[in-house]
């Protein structure tokens, strides 16, 4: 289930786009039943989309602002009616979360959708209007997707129909690449002194400007991410704007906000590609990549901002968050490598700052933790060398085997794989 402070930031981006969309609302009766079927169908495209996607019921249309919706609307709204009412109407079933809260003294009710397994979502009714236009809402048969101008259609093009099959044949052969991992076979290739130095140079200048726009936030201390091919191309990614759409159709939108974060308002190219920062509503974080191939990232520990503290006053970080951090992290990287060096090495360094005397705590309900996990280490890191491929097949393999390092460094010695587990695919189902 989402956080509150996962739908502020999904308030805060106020853009709609392929993975949300704001609406003022309505209430769950017998008189909105057109209303119904058409929220139905913007929920079966969201499950046809990268990653899903999420109605938020509370957003004033003109302008986008947080107004909330009424009590009978509220109340209205029941998670069976309208998870009914989806498998009634496609098949196979549509994920559907939904999530009641009220947001600074605003009620708003977010729809939570999933992206499909491995099969696409497609209509099963025929369902028009009451009126007498007898428009047609949903069609039997059809494939519905969203746009890029944060609408819901049917696919009518074969470009469209390609690319919706294209990633269902990923997503079950990335199943059978991770199945068959064990026989995956060459030698990460590691950089030349001249690639090396090349890349150097880049780090230094992007660490740079993400320390001096993210400045003091990242005193306490900072997750940072370094990654690129272990073979130097300055133009790797051919332009500019290239390196701009290559970070919006890698990214991940699992949670209230994408990975990477791109800020509406300071966000922009740079000489060698493209970059963002934003410092607001409790985070500071930034990002550039390079047209080189080069990623870094920086994120300020969110729990400081909210002044996370233990019984002893000791600093928190969230166990789940770190889960769940890691898991954004390397499913952004394998989609972005792919995308742009699939026959090379990636060279990944995840590094946490500001550890030392700090927790692993819980911080979701019915959920607990010995509080006695503390790391003594200020800086905990883990760098690798992984070909493109095998990050592809194991990303989420991957990524558990990172957070265990980290886990091991605070102290847990024994995290169960199948715990790991079971919250990154609470993550990618929206289950949390």
């Amino acid at each position: 289930m989402l956080t509150d402070d996962e739908i502020r930031d999904l308030l805060a981006l106020k853009s709609e786009g392929p993975n949300l969309d704001y609406k003022a609302g309505f209430a769950w009766t017998k008189e909105n039943r057109d209303k119904k079927y058409e929220l139905a169908r913007d929920l079966i495209a969201f499950s046809n989309t990268k990653d899903g996607g999420r109605v938020i019921f509370g957003v004033r249309d003109e302008d986008l602002a947080l107004v909330g919706v009424s009590s009978d609307i509220y109340e209205s709204i029941d998670t069976s009616s309208v998870v009914q009412m989806l498998h009634d109407n496609s098949a196979p079933e549509v994920r559907c979360g939904i999530s009641k809260r009220e947001i600074d003294g605003k009620r708003v009710v977010v729809f939570d959708v999933a992206e499909f397994d491995e099969t696409p979502t497609i209509c099963t009714n025929t369902i028009a209007t009451t009126d007498g236009a007898k428009r047609i809402i949903l069609r039997e048969g059809a494939v519905y997707i969203r746009t890029g101008a944060a609408t819901t259609e049917e696919i009518s093009s074969a470009e469209e129909m390609r690319s919706l099959i294209s990633r269902a044949v990923r997503r079950t052969s990335d199943e059978l690449l991770a199945s068959i991992h064990g026989l995956l076979t060459g030698k990460p290739l590691g950089p030349s002194a001249d690639s090396a130095s090349a890349f150097a140079e880049e780090i230094a200048q992007a660490d740079a400007f993400l320390l001096g726009k993210l400045g003091t936030n990242l005193e306490s201390g900072y997750f940072e991410v370094v990654a690129h091919p272990t073979t130097y191309d300055s133009k790797r990614i051919g332009s500019i704007p290239e390196v701009q759409t290559v970070v919006r159709q890698c990214e991940v939108a699992l949670r209230g906000s994408p990975f990477p974060y791109t800020d509406m308002k300071d966000s922009g190219p740079f000489n060698h590609g493209f970059q963002s920062t934003t410092v607001a509503r409790g985070r500071a974080v930034g990002y550039r990549l390079s047209k080189s191939g080069l990623f870094l990232w920086k994120s300020a520990h969110w729990e400081d901002f909210q002044d996370k503290r233990g019984r002893d006053g000791e600093r928190l970080i969230s166990f789940i968050s770190m889960i769940w951090s890691f898991t954004e992290v390397f499913m952004y990287l394998s989609r972005l490598y792919e995308r742009i060096a699939q026959d090379a090495t990636a060279r990944i360094r995840v590094r946490m700052t500001g550890c030392d005397g700090r927790a692993l705590a819980a911080f979701y309900e019915l959920t607990h933790l010995w509080e006695g996990y503390i790391s003594h280490e200020d800086t905990i890191s883990e760098e690798r060398e992984i070909l493109v491929v095998e990050l592809r097949a194991s990303h989420l393999d991957i990524a558990r085997e990172v957070v265990k390092h980290f886990f091991h460094v605070f102290g847990w010695a024994d995290p169960a794989d199948s715990m790991i587990v079971d919250w990154q695919q609470k993550l990618i189902k929206h289950q949390f």
